[in-house]
C-alpha cells in the first residue's frame, strides 16, 4: 500500500508541475499576443534611434488591443482597452501595408512583414518634403535629434585617418559609408555633422539632396513623380472624411479603396465604379498615418508605399532591452550602453 500511495503522490506532483508549466506558458502567450511584443531590429532605417541588433519591447495596448471579427465573410477591425491617441513622433511597430503588392492581395494585416518607423503625419494633415525638410500643414516638423541625413565630406590633401571616426563613436556608421580617396558619404545626425565639421582634416561637409524623381515613389504614377528628398504635398486620409475622386487622383486612394477597405474598384470606359456603382467621391472607413524612418536617406517608408492604415498598427515601441552588434563576436558584441534604455 505504501508503494502504491507513494506512486500516486509522485504522479500527483508530476501533474501539478505540468499544470503549473502550462499555466505559465498560457499566461506568457496571452501577454505576448495581447499586451507586449518582443522584436529584433534588423535594418538601419531607424538609426540613430534604433540600431541593427537592438531588442525592443512594444506595448500592444498603447493604442488599444487590435482585434478582428468575422462579419459576412469579411474581417472587421476594432480596438479595445484604448489608452492613447497616436501622436507626432511616436515610434510605431506595424505590419507593412504594401505586402499585398508583391504577394497575395487578400493577405490579412497581421500576416504581413513587421516594420518600425516614426509617425510624422496624422489623419487629416498635409505632408510635404522640400529638400529633405518635412512640413506638416505648412509648418516645419519639430526637431528630432536622432534623424539622419546623407552628407558628403571632402578631405584636405592630408591622408584621411579612420581612427578619427572611431573617436567620434561612428565606427558602425563608417562600415556603411561610401568612401573614395578624398571624400566620404556618410549618414549623420545634425549634431554629429557639427562635431565632425570641426576636424582639421576636413575641407568641407555638405548635405546631399536626392532629387531624382522616380515612379517607385508613392503613388507610383508617372504624372505625379516624386523623389526621396522632394515629395509633393499630400493629404492624409481621415476616418469619415469624403474626397472627390477622378482618374487624375485615383492613384492616391486606389490601395485604400480596393485593398485596405475591401471594396471592388473598377474603371470602365473612364468611369469609376466602386462595388458596381458609378461614383465621383469616397468616404474613408479608417484613419491613416504617414511614416518615416529616422535614417531618412535609407528607409523604406511612406515615401515608397504610402499611407499606413490604422488596422495595420501593432503598438508603440517602449524601450530597448539589450543590443547585440552583429559585426562583433562574443562579449564584444554586447553594446554596454544600450541596456534598458528608452
Amino acid at each position: 500500500m505504501s508503494k502504491i500511495g507513494s506512486k500516486y503522490r509522485f504522479l500527483n506532483k508530476g501533474l501539478k508541475n505540468i499544470c503549473i508549466y502550462l499555466i505559465i506558458i498560457i499566461v506568457i502567450t496571452i501577454i505576448q499576443f495581447f499586451f507586449l511584443g518582443y522584436y529584433r531590429i534588423s535594418s538601419c532605417s531607424m538609426e540613430s534611434t534604433l540600431l541593427i541588433g537592438d531588442r525592443i519591447i512594444v506595448s500592444k495596448i498603447a493604442y488599444g488591443i487590435r482585434l478582428t471579427t468575422l462579419n459576412i465573410q469579411k474581417f472587421r477591425f476594432t480596438r479595445i482597452l484604448f489608452f492613447n491617441n497616436i501622436q507626432h513622433n511616436d515610434v510605431i511597430v506595424f505590419n507593412l501595408p504594401s505586402d499585398h503588392l508583391n504577394d497575395n492581395p487578400k493577405i490579412k494585416p497581421w500576416r504581413k512583414q513587421v516594420f518600425i518607423k516614426r509617425c510624422i503625419g496624422l489623419p487629416g494633415e498635409s505632408i510635404r518634403i522640400d529638400k529633405s525638410t518635412v512640413s506638416i500643414n505648412n509648418l516645419s516638423e519639430s526637431y528630432i535629434q536622432t534623424v539622419q541625413q546623407k552628407y558628403e565630406i571632402l578631405f584636405k590633401a592630408k591622408p584621411f585617418k579612420y581612427i578619427d571616426f572611431i573617436n567620434y563613436n561612428l565606427k558602425e556608421k563608417f562600415s556603411q559609408s561610401e568612401f573614395n580617396r578624398n571624400s566620404l558619404k556618410l549618414n549623420l545626425t545634425k549634431s554629429e555633422e557639427e562635431i565632425i565639421s570641426k576636424n582639421s582634416q576636413i575641407n568641407s561637409i555638405k548635405q546631399l539632396i536626392d532629387s531624382t524623381k522616380d515612379i517607385t515613389f508613392f503613388p507610383h504614377d508617372s504624372t505625379k513623380l516624386r523623389s526621396l528628398d522632394n515629395f509633393q504635398k499630400i493629404w492624409i486620409p481621415r476616418k469619415n472624411e469624403t474626397v472627390q475622386i477622378n482618374l487624375k487622383n485615383l492613384t492616391l486612394y486606389k490601395d485604400i479603396i480596393k485593398y485596405y477597405e475591401n471594396n471592388n474598384l473598377e474603371i470602365r470606359d473612364s468611369i469609376i465604379l466602386i462595388n458596381g456603382i458609378k461614383t465621383d467621391h469616397y468616404t474613408f472607413k479608417m484613419n491613416y498615418y504617414f511614416m518615416l524612418g529616422d535614417n531618412r536617406s535609407n528607409s523604406n517608408d511612406s515615401r515608397y508605399w504610402g499611407f499606413l492604415p490604422e488596422d495595420h498598427i501593432i503598438g508603440k515601441a517602449l524601450f530597448i532591452i539589450f543590443s547585440i552588434n552583429p559585426d562583433e563576436l562574443g562579449l564584444k558584441s554586447l553594446r554596454k550602453n544600450r541596456f534598458l534604455i528608452r
